[in-house]
């Protein structure tokens, strides 16, 4: 293009070239000044969503006359050639200023100031520029002045403006536009709102200024990793390193400012431009008039011996808790019963609308495995009698074995795996014959303590520690409960004490079944619960779970009949409850008599409609059955009930997903994300379906966001599948591994792998994984011979390998198990294609299609490539 003219400019030179744009240095003929031209990359002009874009950031950046902001004259277009004409500047970005070395104090705060200036205009007109970062700072030569560069991301806000306010954005990699509420901008110069899709306001660009300020004085980002979901993980949960770390000797007032715009909660953080700004003049003041400011020191090997006075005060009131915690510890032993409520009490916290409360495992007691095990079981009880407020109450809880399963430890990681906003912790201890439990109700998001309590009572009295933590915590949580519900929580099955105390501590040796000294434990003391109470049922519960779990760790059948002699002695009490039915339901089911545990489990929610376990096992048994119908009644029922609960929901939507029913499913996986927005789970679900619906601009934001709000291996396993659905097999190879890295315990992951190894041409690699995923699938079976999703999984990777014979075996086991389900029919479409039998293969994948199987699905799917020329296939892909 150079020395052509477009519209009223003369091309001179080209300039440099982005995801959005190649830029020249062009003259104006009408007003003889130089200019730069901007104009979409040549692949791009055709592309309407790259169009508005573009236009976008004209519209945007034009209503902005500010010194440091560059200046937008006119957007044009000229042969089908859309441009902007821009202020030209001489000198580079900040970026290319910074390099890896510091920039000096002054000179850092100067710029900062004029950039502050620049965000502080803007946000008064209502746009926020969402991609603030080094690359987007541009500092001239002449003048040294900081001028904000490419508004191509923000938002209009402000009512007068929010015609020009599109449902989209777009990615600031050159990625396709994404609807709203998906994470927009730079990866490691996002806030923690931005990271996660949230709606954005000023303050995203404050977290993001805080980045750029700290890179200006560090020389290095405060946020970043290997790869991007390293990052995002930093930014949600991380600090970055300190200045006293990175440069010692900045002013302890710069990390100040720095620290507070940082801050995750963007209500703690500046709340405007101005307030930065101001505080950044005074800092400027103080070091251009030469005051001795204090400095950030660097840590040494004692810390005591570095603390600042701008510290003291944090450690004075450490001392004093230290101080208060050794009293109490002195002191409780002296009554039966001693308050410690937080400063305000109970009344005085604000505790959420959605109440969403993860019951902390219990920490070991050093020493002292009976205390440990009674504190597991109490939690374990405890959260069993909350979860049946939920019933009648807007509280959702996550058991401390929930957590446990998931090696979730902490409330920072319980919120981001199962986006729950309170935590509670207890703990116990034990002097002579008094035993005191305290607790704390913490709120995820700020940290903050809202409520705590202790309690103490004789060894020989634990149900008053049980009744009265029950009862406190669900006041804490601001529960108006009724007569019954109260009487309800101090209910027990037993009246004896010390067979009580024995039935808590063999619960809390469960929890860690995998343990075959754990197992031992448990079966002495449910054995001493039941010599105090022959007719203890929860305990005979207990007892046939013990049983069943040495089975499943043995695979020796010889534990299965004192499993079901347990199980069926605890419902014959008549006091074991809904835990009674679930011990022989699982039983049953777990040795393929479906229609038995069916019952059971039917009984079991019968019993306790709160109980998410029945719910899904009595669907899972409804499934092996055959009966659908019967299950999606079953998942509708557990919705009818907590009707406010995201989980439900989410049942609801991977059954409907197993269905084929998509549009089904992406209704309730994004009923799931709008009760529950941090659910990580409710996301990758949401994605996952809408994969197979077809729509993948829709699917990879949610994996995004899922990813954000937790990296996980079944986003990074989705992820992959769409990679793999465009043919980016390599791509896809590598997601793939990131979620085995994540966890390789999952035989289909490994069969995933191999399938983008097959597929992407790389069929000597393919054969290992295929090996490996077979044999885990096969010891998997061994469990349960009737499970036809390894059955058809199984068929599926010996027809990778060419073994007919054992391909079609497996087949033909599941189909004979699962008559007509849509995506068995699909893979035995995909089995005899793999096996070079077309015809067979074609009639297979018509019985699907006509069983409501998806036709974009199947259009997408790579094991059919080679059929997409056949006129049978052509026929059969018609839409109906």
């Amino acid at each position: 293009m150079i020395g052509t003219i477009v519209s009223h400019y003369r091309i001179q030179e080209k300039l440099g070239a982005g995801g959005m744009g190649v830029v020249y240095k062009a003259e104006d003929l009408r007003l003889g000044r130089l200019v730069a031209l901007k104009f979409l990359p040549e692949d791009s002009s055709r592309d309407a969503h790259t169009l508005q874009r573009f236009k976008r950031e004209a519209r945007t950046a034009s209503a902005l006359d500010h010194p440091n902001i560059c200046t937008i004259y006119e957007i044009d277009e000229d042969q089908g050639h859309p441009f902007i004409a821009m202020q030209l500047l001489q000198g580079e970005t900040l970026q290319h200023r910074i390099g890896d070395k510091p920039v000096p104090v002054e000179q850092a705060l100067d710029w900062a100031l004029q950039i502050a200036d620049a965000l502080q205009a803007a946000h008064a007109k209502g746009i926020v520029h969402r991609d603030i970062k080094p690359a987007n700072i541009f500092i001239t030569a002449e003048r040294n002045q900081a001028k904000v560069l490419d508004f191509g991301l923000a938002k209009l806000v402000a009512p007068e403006i929010s015609q020009a306010n599109d449902a989209t954005m777009t990615v600031s990699t050159g990625g396709k536009l994404t609807h709203a509420g998906a994470a927009i901008g730079t990866v490691a110069y996002m806030s923690p709102e931005q990271a996660r899709g949230d709606v954005l306001d000023a303050r995203t660009d404050i977290f993001s200024f805080g980045v750029v300020l700290y890179e200006m004085v560090t020389g290095h980002q405060a946020f970043s990793g290997p790869t991007w979901a390293v990052t995002v993980h930093a930014i949600l949960g991380q600090a970055p390193v300190s200045l006293s770390e990175s440069v010692p000797g900045l002013p302890l007032r710069l990390q100040q400012i720095i620290d507070k715009a940082l801050i995750k909660n963007r209500d703690l953080r500046y709340q405007t431009a101005a307030q930065i700004h101001a505080d950044l003049l005074d800092l400027k003041r103080q070091v251009d008039s030469g005051k001795n400011l204090k400095k950030v020191r660097a840590p040494s090997k004692w810390a005591w011996q570095n603390w600042s006075s701008g510290r003291r005060q944090e450690a004075t009131v450490a001392a004093l808790v230290i101080v208060i915690t050794a009293a109490g510890v002195l002191g409780w032993r002296l009554s039966s019963r001693q308050h410690s409520h937080s400063v305000g009490g109970p009344a005085a916290s604000v505790v959420p609308d959605r109440r969403s409360l993860a019951v902390l495992p219990f920490a070991d007691i050093a020493g002292d495995l009976k205390l440990t095990a009674f504190g597991k079981g109490l939690l374990e009880d405890v959260a069993a009698k909350l979860s049946q407020l939920s019933a009648d109450h807007d509280v959702e809880v996550v058991p401390a074995r929930t957590l446990e399963d998931k090696k979730v430890s902490t409330l920072a990681d319980a919120k981001k795996e199962f986006g729950v906003n309170l935590g509670l912790t207890v703990s116990l201890e034990q002097a002579n014959d008094l035993v005191r439990a305290a607790y704390s109700l913490t709120d995820a998001r700020s940290g903050k303590n809202l409520a705590g309590d202790s309690i103490t009572a004789p060894v020989s009295d634990l149900f008053t520690i049980e009744d009265k933590l029950t009862n406190e915590v669900a006041s804490a949580l601001q529960l108006p409960l009724r007569s019954e519900e109260k009487q309800a929580l101090g209910a027990h099955s037993t009246s004896q004490p010390e067979a009580f105390q024995y039935f808590v501590q063999g619960r809390g040796y469960l929890q860690e079944s995998s343990k075959p000294e754990n197992l031992t434990s448990a079966e002495i003391v449910f054995k001493q619960a039941l010599k105090i109470d022959p007719n203890y049922g929860p305990a005979e519960a207990g007892l046939g779970e013990t049983y069943w779990h040495r089975y499943e760790n043995t695979k020796q059948k010889q534990w299965i009949a004192p499993a079901q002699q347990g199980c069926t002695k605890a419902v014959d009490s008549g006091n074991a409850g809904a835990e009674g039915h679930m011990c022989l339901g699982l039983l049953e089911n777990g040795t393929g008599q479906y229609e038995k545990a069916a019952e059971q489990f039917q009984q079991a929610a019968q019993l306790e409609p709160t109980n998410d376990r029945a719910y899904r096992n009595l669907a899972d048994a409804y499934q092996h059955l055959n009966q659908p119908d019967k299950a999606e009644e079953t998942y509708k029922r557990a919705i009818a009930v907590r009707p406010q609960y995201w989980r439900g929901y989410s049942f609801l939507g991977a059954f409907y997903g197993a269905q084929a029913e998509y549009d089904k499913s992406a209704a309730m996986w994004r009923r799931a994300t709008e009760l529950d927005p941090d659910s990580y789970t409710a996301f990758n679900g949401l994605g996952a379906t809408l994969l197979y619906l077809g729509k993948d601009d829709e699917a990879t934001p949610a994996f995004e966001k899922s990813i954000a709000l937790r990296p996980n291996y079944t986003a990074y396993s989705n992820m992959a599948a769409a990679l793999f659905r465009l043919r980016r097999y390599q791509q896809a190879a590598a997601s793939f591994k990131e979620a085995l890295a994540l966890d390789d315990s999952n035989y289909q992951l490994w069969g995933n792998l191999a399938d983008a190894y097959y597929y992407g041409g790389q069929t000597s690699q393919a054969v290992e994984p295929y090996k490996k995923a077979i044999s885990m699938a096969e010891q998997q079976l061994k469990v349960n011979p009737r499970d036809q999703n390894i059955l058809a999984d199984l068929a599926d990777y010996y027809s990778m390998l060419g073994d007919r014979k054992q391909a079609l075996a497996y087949l033909d086991r599941a189909l004979e198990l699962r008559q007509g389900d849509k995506e068995l029919l699909f893979i035995a479409a995909v089995v005899y294609n793999q096996l070079h039998e077309t015809g067979t293969a074609l009639e297979w994948l018509g019985k699907a299609l006509a069983a409501g199987y998806s036709r974009a699905a199947v259009a997408e799917a790579s094991p059919l490539d080679n059929l997409h020329d056949n006129p049978r296939y052509q026929a059969l892909m018609q839409p109906k």
